[in-house]
């Protein structure tokens, strides 16, 4: 699993979660999940508006930022279609958000630059 980006296409039709966004961090976690799972199928993103999402599932472009407190109402309501079980790629509020079977690959809080230097190194050596 990994998180939404503030960045994204300004689309009216509705477009593949993992085409949406489109900034740098979430284009690399993307890059990185797709090094580690067996196809897209078994990728999520946990987005702030629409919760954990298949990355193929199609949605609009929108404007929110995940919070603490949403991270709580995800974690209280987690959907039962959802996975209960796996690894994650998320930042400190967004872990927050996911059952305790969905297992950190980070465990370290990071900055932004050092998330990059993570995933690639990740990507190039898992």
């Amino acid at each position: 699993m990994i998180p939404c980006g503030a960045r994204k296409i300004q689309t009216r039709d509705p477009v593949p979660a993992c085409t949406l966004y489109t900034g740098p961090l979430f284009t690399s976690m993307l890059a990185t999940a797709r090094a580690i799972a067996r196809s897209d199928k078994d990728i999520w993103i946990l987005s702030a508006l629409h919760g954990p999402i298949p990355a193929n599932h199609l949605i609009k472009t929108y404007d929110m930022k995940m919070s603490i407190s949403d991270a709580r109402r995800w974690k209280e309501n987690w959907p039962s279609y959802a996975p209960t079980r796996g690894r994650h790629l998320l930042p400190t509020i967004y872990a927050a958000a996911v059952p305790n079977g969905i297992k950190p690959i980070v465990t370290e809080k990071l900055t932004f630059g050092q998330w990059l230097q993570f995933l690639k190194y990740y990507r190039e050596n898992c």
